[in-house]
């Protein structure tokens, strides 16, 4: 809005006209002057108050334009002032506020930055610091059971090996298996649990599953109990089968060097055609389904059952499960099979078993166990076998 002093020559007809003595000709040039414009109205208006405020009572002849002016603009600037002390004082304020509200931010935000850097520092740090691996080592002639930091509960059979991070990282659980273990993996579904095991992963959410991958074995077995596995090829060998999900009572028997003949005789190398076209017809990987799991898991309870298993594969069981070594004297002694449950019993306590059920004697020799024929019950045994 304009000052005073910038309407002089409609200043005084706007006083007469407010304080009622205003001729007939000045009253209409009020009029007209007040209607032009909205700020020519609010002029008036704050005029107006004014002059109501100053108590200005001069009327007809009495009226003293100079008088009633200096009076109506005294009142005026006072009024000026006094709002703008006031607005000055609220801007002080406000400006106060502002530059506190400010400076708290910038604490915020200093604090807030500071977090995030202690958290990307520690995060990197823990990054870039090595992985550290417990390691579990079972010798031979013993059995041993383990629970990681996640909950998940292992049996690790005789002479084997388990190694696993001291901390699991965010995306995964890693362990790595040399040897036989039953696994019970505590399900969390956004972290899978993955076995390597020699050539192959084996990875999970929530599940009960064996594994058989010694490192002198030609095969890798597993066998899933309850939940459910996913098998893959690992490292060089990941493409070397295709990924198979694996149900519950089944078995997967993988195959560790089908496709990795070698050979530096020349001899055999005439052979190798013929050994390539039968490899053809047989797979990496086989499925057998609807097995009995505990034929497979039983090794780490009370109770060990055996199903029809030739004297060979058991063997290797026993060397490993009493720390002792097995020698044939003759090699159809290995094609022998046996059924039974075993419960805790002694070496000692099997290798009689073996006597009365076969025609089998042993000998005894430190931790060396040799078997041999026995002629003399070898004929009855045959013809028993033969009648039936």
């Amino acid at each position: 809005m304009k000052k005073l002093e910038e309407y002089p020559e409609i200043t005084d007809d706007l006083v007469k006209y407010i304080a009622g003595s205003a001729n007939f000709d000045e009253r209409k040039k009020a009029k007209i002057w007040i209607a032009q414009n909205e700020q020519n109205r609010k002029y008036f208006d704050e005029l107006k108050d004014v002059h109501e405020a100053s108590v200005v009572s001069a009327t007809g002849s009495d009226f003293n334009s100079d008088t009633s002016w200096e009076r109506v603009k005294s009142r005026f600037y006072k009024r000026k002032s006094e709002r703008l002390l006031n607005r000055q004082q609220e801007n002080k304020q406000r400006d106060l506020k502002n530059q506190w509200f400010r400076i708290a931010a910038i604490f915020i935000l200093a604090f807030t930055l500071g977090g995030f850097l202690i958290y990307y520092i520690s995060d990197y740090r823990i990054k870039q610091q090595p992985v550290v691996f417990n390691e579990v080592l079972t010798p031979f002639g013993s059995r041993s059971s383990l629970v990681l930091a996640d909950g998940t509960k292992v049996w690790l059979n005789a002479g084997s090996k388990l190694s696993y991070p001291v901390n699991f990282s965010e995306a995964s659980r890693d362990v790595y298996l040399e040897g036989e273990a039953y696994f019970d993996v505590k399900k969390m579904t956004k972290k899978k649990f993955i076995v390597h095991a020699s050539n192959i992963n084996i990875n999970v959410l929530g599940t009960e599953f064996n594994v058989t991958a010694y490192p002198g074995e030609k095969t890798i077995q597993t066998t899933l109990v309850r939940g459910r596995i996913i098998i893959e090829g690992a490292g060089k060998w990941y493409s070397a089968i295709q990924s198979t999900e694996l149900n519950p009572n089944q078995t997967a028997t993988y195959i560790k060097n089908l496709n990795t003949l070698v050979t530096k005789n020349s001899e055999i190398e005439k052979k190798t055609q013929k050994i390539k076209a039968v490899n053809k017809e047989i797979k990496q990987l086989t499925i057998t389904a609807k097995i009995d799991p505990i034929v497979y898991t039983s090794w780490k309870d009370h109770k060990w059952f055996i199903v029809s298993e030739e004297l060979q594969s058991l063997a290797t069981k026993l060397e490993r499960r009493y720390d002792v070594k097995i020698i044939f004297t003759n090699e159809s002694l290995k094609n022998y099979k046996f059924t039974g449950t075993l419960t805790d019993e002694t070496l000692q306590q099997v290798l009689n078993i073996i006597k009365i059920t076969s025609p089998i004697e042993y000998e005894i020799v430190n931790k060396n166990v040799t078997f041999k024929i026995n002629t003399k019950s070898k004929k009855s045994y045959d013809e028993l076998l033969i009648n039936r």
